[in-house]
């Protein structure tokens, strides 16, 4: 599932626009994926330094990987050689990929990292007299691993583990600080592990956890509801 979508909420910018906002930055999570000036729909930036374009996500999700699709006329293929990729997560870096192909590629695929949760992907190329063009830039989640479709949020597997006050959770089979019934023996279905993540096993209003402070008994979590074209 593609969250770069303007169409799912996500917003695209870039360092400068050249010629016009016609060649702006959504044209990238536009869902077109020609990759030559012809099929209008590549994004261009100005000739410039250190040139860059980004997509703010509608929200946080689990990333699983991320492809990049070039603009592939011959004049101007080479110029996303040796780009770096990085995710954010609330402004800070939680994943980076610096591209070392000895020649730029028409498309490159990106596997993420297990666990990274991220709102934001950019991708700059650095030095003078730069250029970007980007096709399209494609980031694909697991279905509701990033976000709950049920309203109480007991079909929640995703990888968020804390509170809504910031909190670190307690691992479910852990019984310390916290002493609970709610293991993984008890809820078999509830998606329970070893692991912290946030879930709600007794189906109450949504996810929460049992915070590794030993002064707070348990907490709700911050778990975004998916859109409707995600569920």
């Amino acid at each position: 599932m593609n969250v770069a979508l303007s169409t799912n909420g996500a917003s695209a910018s870039q360092s400068s626009n050249a010629y016009s906002s016609a060649w702006g930055a959504s044209l990238a999570i536009d869902g077109n994926t020609n990759r030559f000036w012809s099929g209008w729909s590549v994004t261009h930036t100005s000739t410039e330094t250190d040139p860059w374009w980004k997509v703010q996500l509608q929200r946080e999700f689990s990333i699983s990987d991320i492809i990049v699709y070039n603009r592939s006329d011959d004049c101007c293929i080479d110029r996303l050689n040796n780009f770096r990729l990085t995710v954010m997560y609330n402004n800070a870096v939680v994943y980076l990929y610096d591209d070392s192909a000895s020649t730029a590629q028409s498309i490159t695929m990106i596997p993420i990292e297990p666990n990274v949760i991220g709102d934001e992907v950019k991708i700059e190329i650095f030095g003078p007299s730069r250029t970007l063009n980007l096709a399209e830039v494609v980031v694909e989640i697991l279905p509701s691993i990033g976000c709950s479709c049920q309203a109480d949020q007991t079909d929640y597997r995703g990888t968020i583990a804390r509170t809504i006050n910031g909190n670190t959770c307690q691992a479910w089979d852990s019984q310390s600080p916290h002493s609970h019934p709610s293991t993984a023996a008890n809820y078999p279905s509830s998606g329970l592990t070893h692991k912290n993540y946030c879930r709600n096993p007794e189906g109450i209003q949504k996810a929460w956890c049992y915070p590794t402070d030993p002064n707070i008994r348990w907490e709700y979590c911050d778990v975004p509801t998916c859109p409707s074209t995600i569920c």
